[in-house]
């Protein structure tokens, strides 16, 4: 028959199991996120190398670029912000050009008149 001394061990013994598993779990979704993060931060970063590239080649570069900042603006506040600013530059030279072609329009309808 058993007695509680060495039913107690055996409860310390499952108890220690299940810590260890959970801890093991733990440290493996840990593991988890940091390689996504690291491949997140790597593609991020070659979407940038490439976009520059593609600034002297043909090919999409502004676009790329752009890509890029939005993957690495998830981990970094300077993608963040560069981001932000290219959409504001990006606003402006729109309205720019809105404003030479309403330009344009207005004197090509007054010259023919």
């Amino acid at each position: 028959m058993l007695t509680d001394s060495s039913v107690w061990p055996l409860h310390l013994t499952w108890q220690a199991a299940v810590s260890a598993r959970d801890e093991a779990t733990e440290m493996l979704l840990k593991s988890l996120q940091q390689t996504k993060r690291f491949l997140k931060i790597l593609f991020g970063f070659t979407l940038l190398v490439l976009g520059i590239v593609m600034i002297v080649t043909p090919g999409p570069g502004w676009l790329v670029i752009a890509l890029a900042l939005g993957v690495l603006a998830a981990e970094f506040v300077w993608a963040r912000q560069l981001l932000d600013h290219m959409k504001e530059q990006g606003d402006r030279l729109k309205d720019q050009g809105l404003r030479l072609r309403n330009n344009i329009l207005s004197r090509l309808s007054t010259n023919r008149a």
